[in-house]
């Protein structure tokens, strides 16, 4: 009795340990990588701040034409999601653009990058660039708000 109670104590344990996306210490999960690109516009620079439940990766800028990589470990379940808040000066139009959207999703994502998830914003939109058919992952909003410049 006491050694079906250990190995279930070790089952819950380990079960708990590969659930969390943030246990970088169990080696036997490859880790996913995931790359933003800021494609905006000469000169723009994209402010963002992406997190997880157990990861906040902190406030970042990305000039234009620069890449910025991160890597963790996911979730037994596939069930790992990053969402990121980003916001960009619209110089044409004079507003700024700012939204929200989840730039990595395992359960939608495992199949389509594996691994290595690349994502570039544009003027348009954030689209998955690793597809054979770049898909817009989410749609800059049209105007938020008006400058006071």
């Amino acid at each position: 009795m006491a050694a079906r109670f250990s190995y279930l104590m070790f089952l819950i344990v380990l079960v708990a340990f590969c659930g969390c996306s943030t246990a970088k210490y169990i080696n036997f999960r490859k880790a996913t990588h995931v790359f933003l690109r800021n494609e905006i516009g000469s000169g723009v620079v994209l402010n963002y701040h992406c997190q997880s439940k157990d990861d906040d990766l902190g406030n970042r800028t990305l000039a234009y034409d620069e890449e910025w990589e991160w890597e963790f470990k996911t979730s037994i379940w596939f069930n790992t999601l990053f969402w990121c808040r980003m916001d960009w000066w619209d110089d044409i139009n004079k507003v700024q653009i700012r939204g929200a959207f989840d730039i990595y999703y395992g359960l939608r994502d495992i199949e389509v990058c594996h691994r290595h998830c690349y994502r570039t914003a544009t003027y348009d939109g954030v689209y998955d660039s690793y597809s054979r058919e770049p898909y817009l992952v989410w749609r800059q909003p049209k105007r938020l708000r008006q400058s006071t410049n």
